[in-house]
């Protein structure tokens, strides 16, 4: 096995199976990282590099296997206990990046500017045309955020709008 290359492939003792991985860095990441292979699992630092349990005892074969066969019968609290930190990781990071939004509340009869897009806008005027059209008015909440619109003339819009796409008009 090529531990400078990044990528590498083993087979694994007493199995069938090829544990095969893609190292992206050096770091050994905290409470060492599960690698699934079919149905058996290893942990990526004690497939690298020798554990210590096996460099202490390599005379008490039978006793250091019945130990590796209680660490994977703790396999599947690890397991939960890893996708735990993982939706509480992911949970803060969704704070982290949603903290920032700030949502548009549009109510029925509301007037709203509509934004312009590439093939409604005059053809010619470049970067000075209008970024935004109006008139309209909300005639249906569809779902929040989603809205049915009419013109100031009491035509009704085709489709329907997302509120990305619309301003509240003060006037």
């Amino acid at each position: 096995m090529d531990f400078e290359n990044p990528s590498f492939s083993l087979r694994l003792p007493g199995s069938s199976c090829i544990a095969a991985g893609y190292l992206s860095s050096k770091r050994i990441p905290p409470h060492g990282s599960l690698m699934l292979v079919s149905e058996e699992a290893a942990f990526a630092y004690d497939v690298a590099a020798r554990s210590i349990r096996r460099l202490t005892m390599p005379q008490h074969a039978e006793l250091n296997s019945d130990m590796m066969l209680d660490a994977l019968d703790a396999l599947e609290e690890r397991r939960d206990q890893a996708l735990l930190r993982i939706q509480n990781y992911q949970h803060m990071i969704k704070g982290y990046y949603n903290k920032k939004v700030r949502a548009r509340p549009l109510e029925l009869g509301d007037q709203v500017l509509r934004k312009v897009f590439e093939n409604t806008k005059e053809w010619g005027t470049g970067k000075l045309g209008t970024k935004w059209e109006w008139p309209y008015k909300i005639v249906e909440v569809i779902q929040p955020g989603v809205y049915r619109l009419k013109t100031s003339s009491g035509e009704p819009d085709k489709r329907a709008w997302n509120s990305m796409n619309l301003r509240l008009y003060r006037s």
